[in-house]
């Protein structure tokens, strides 16, 4: 009988592993994917269809060898071939908005009308393609050393992956402007937002806003999937409890940033975006807790307790800090950027302390958490000295240009106004301070462990 029971419990967590590279590869290859796509359709660029699609394909196949060589190891080519349709499932997502009839106006066709006859011949012939790409990949893939990797805890980092080009797309769609470009929620302009013309996002203000919805979508498929891929790995009540906290975050920015176009309400959209760099923290939080290393045994570094409660004031810091900026961002009060600019300093300081203490505590070890903490020490002083450069570009373009806030946001889009120098400084601003907010995150969680030192239940 104990013979039979082992031999159950090595199936199924072969089997478990065998499902964690499976959407490992295929989520991480849609990531690269989606970013290809939003990268070759910018407006700015207005590149023609017979570059756009091979471009994507071409990504699309590098990415697929890329995570194919990261999820290496026995039947390779199988699991290449079931990423190849987990991306390709996610890529659906995106490719409505070309099987869509392109109107000869402003206005989409409503609902499910304007997809075009036979659309839906495409999609066998989507999937095979992601088989084919798969396929591919695990063929080149075949031979290479199996990592012995904890896919759970990998893919909690594809997570994350997948929440970065949401907010730099959201910080964009602040920066512009460009909230109110496409009226109605959850359909877009009357239609489904999944078949959205392709041709009415060569208007800047709506492709933002657009796409900056599709990667929400993207988004909700992977804490969905985290969380049942968390229930089936049998791991300990505290992750489980984190990844549907996530989910459920998620589904809640998801509701309230349609509830800031119904209402078309700047205050929603201020909650909105302080949220979402929330939400990157606690995805970074869970990808730290589910890494082996964090939970193996660990030799307590020196200084430890003063170093890790400095470390969970920079994390308050940060947020707060975070929060001065999206007032000015979104409610334009003068107050907010001059506050904002006096407590970067603050945020400076102590951030240049957290890691010049984390690297001289870490100097003397050469364990695995050891030289986490040593890495997380150098790129947050790195981050948080890009971070006040760039915040200091941004407050001479907003006081050089005069433009010290936004117009009011007009339905249906059109041209930009804040000036396209300002708007890329803000939006790289923006997303560098969220990095920031997860480096602080992971810092305050490693100096935490390594200040009381234990197995942490898996």
């Amino acid at each position: 009988m104990t013979k039979v029971s082992t031999s159950v419990v090595d199936v199924g967590r072969k089997d478990t592993q065998l499902t964690g590279r499976v959407l490992v590869a295929g989520f991480g290859t849609a990531v690269v994917m989606w970013c290809a796509a939003f990268l070759a359709h910018l407006p700015w660029l207005d590149l023609p269809s017979r570059v756009t699609g091979p471009a994507v394909l071409v990504c699309w196949l590098l990415g697929a060898v890329y995570w194919g060589r990261i999820t290496a190891g026995p039947r390779s080519v199988f699991v290449g071939a079931l990423a190849g349709i987990v991306t390709a499932v996610l890529g659906l997502l995106i490719l409505g908005s070309l099987l869509t009839e392109q109107p000869a106006g402003p206005t989409p066709a409503p609902g499910l009308s304007g997809l075009q006859g036979g659309a839906y011949l495409y999609i066998p012939g989507f999937l095979l393609l992601g088989t084919v790409i798969g396929l591919g990949a695990g063929l080149a893939a075949r031979g290479a050393a199996p990592p012995g990797r904890d896919w759970l805890s990998t893919f909690a980092i594809v997570t994350v992956a997948a929440i970065a080009p949401l907010l730099l797309t959201g910080g964009a769609v602040t920066s512009t402007n460009s909230g109110m470009a496409i009226r109605g929620w959850p359909n877009s302009d009357a239609a489904n937002m999944f078949l959205y013309p392709i041709g009415l996002m060569a208007d800047p203000q709506r492709f933002l806003e657009h796409t900056h919805r599709l990667f929400g979508s993207l988004v909700g498929m992977t804490c969905i999937t985290l969380l049942v891929y968390t229930l089936i790995a049998g791991r300990s009540g505290r992750v489980k409890a984190a990844a549907a906290v996530l989910l459920a975050a998620v589904i809640a920015q998801g509701v309230l940033g349609g509830l800031r176009v119904i209402e078309n309400e700047r205050v929603l959209a201020l909650v909105h975006g302080i949220s979402a760099q929330l939400i990157l923290g606690l995805a970074a939080g869970i990808a730290v807790s589910l890494r082996p290393g964090f939970r193996a045994p660990a030799s307590r570094v020196p200084g430890g307790r003063g170093l890790a409660t400095a470390s969970a004031w920079l994390v308050a810091a940060t947020v707060l800090q975070l929060s001065l900026g999206a007032v000015y961002r979104h409610l334009r009060e003068p107050h907010a950027v001059y506050t904002h600019a006096a407590f970067s300093l603050v945020i400076v300081v102590l951030a240049m302390i957290v890691g010049a203490r984390a690297v001289a505590a870490a100097e003397e070890g050469d364990a695995g958490p050891v030289r986490v903490l040593r890495r997380c020490g150098k790129a947050l002083r790195h981050t948080v000295l890009l971070q006040f450069v760039l915040g200091c570009i941004t407050l001479a373009t907003i006081l050089l240009s005069g433009h010290s806030g936004l117009p009011d946001p007009v339905p249906g889009g059109g041209a930009i106004s804040t000036p396209p120098f300002q708007a890329a400084v803000t939006t790289a601003h923006q997303a560098v301070g969220a990095l920031l907010l997860a480096l602080t995150v992971v810092t305050a969680m490693w100096t935490r462990r390594l200040a009381a030192p234990g197995t942490a239940t898996p």
